[in-house]
């Protein structure tokens, strides 16, 4: 594991070395990365300043939500890029040369490369999560310690995501193409976590809870961070559960890999 994080932080500095050799290219492409996300946040901050809170969430709270959830996602796509192109390697048969090296496939594809590109993404997020708890924290809605706590519901959030998407590329083993599934298992869940979940139907909030979990990315944690109700025990279930889904997800890969019978078969 050592060698793979020293591989893997070699291999992020080695991108960004890259990725500097085109300066105004890359900052075009991380402006512009980061732009498209905040137009989608002002769409949703116009439709709150007009209707006040969504079930008892004002703007600065959905912020908040939003802000988490995006920089989770955002984060592991840049991180993990080579995940969401997994169909790419089963179509192809590049995940043949990636088995006859010792190490798991899965680290390889998440070492494989480093999307500077989409740096914004995350970056954007992170200034409305930044400004949203600054504001709470100042309206004494939120403690200066919930405050502090917001960068873990990041991480775990990281994590969750991360989870999701090898879920949803083991897949593809048996279907080759996931495209369409990742609208379905990561973009629309994605979506639903920048609201409070409250407002979804029962049947999905326990979807969003357990097979899909992005609830433990931000809703969950949020309510306690924020004094809507939840113990302060939530965090460390939050956590935990996080772990647990991450075992199930490795055993699913591992039984996936096994079915696998290479490209053309």
């Amino acid at each position: 594991m050592k060698e793979f994080l020293r591989a893997y932080c070699l291999l992020v500095a080695t991108s960004l070395r890259s990725a500097m050799q085109y300066r105004f290219s890359f900052v075009a492409t991380t402006v512009g990365s980061g732009l498209i996300g905040l137009v989608d946040f002002l769409m949703l901050a116009a439709v709150l300043l007009r209707f006040k809170a969504i079930d008892g969430w004002n703007v600065y709270e959905v912020a908040l939500l939003y802000g988490t959830s995006a920089a989770a996602l955002g984060l592991f796509r840049t991180l993990g890029s080579q995940i969401y192109e997994f169909d790419a390697y089963l179509v192809n048969g590049e995940l043949d040369s990636l088995l006859v090296r010792p190490w798991d496939p899965l680290f390889l594809l998440l070492a494989r490369k480093f999307d500077a590109g989409r740096i914004g993404q995350p970056m954007h997020a992170l200034i409305v999560t930044v400004l949203a708890a600054v504001h709470l924290v100042r309206s004494g809605a939120l403690s200066p310690l919930a405050a502090a706590l917001i960068p873990l519901c990041i991480v775990n959030g990281t994590l969750v995501y991360a989870g999701i998407s090898i879920a949803t590329a083991t897949v593809g083993f048996w279907t080759t193409r996931i495209d369409d599934l990742q609208t379905i298992t990561i973009y629309a869940p994605s979506t639903a976590a920048e609201y409070p979940l409250s407002i979804l139907p029962g049947w999905l909030r326990g979807l969003l809870h357990t097979i899909l979990p992005v609830a433990l990315t931000n809703y969950l944690p949020l309510l306690y961070l924020l004094g809507k109700g939840a113990p302060w025990y939530i965090l460390p279930v939050c956590l935990a559960a996080t772990g647990f889904y991450l075992v199930l997800v490795w055993r699913f890969w591992q039984y996936g890999l096994r079915k696998y019978n290479s490209t053309g078969s």
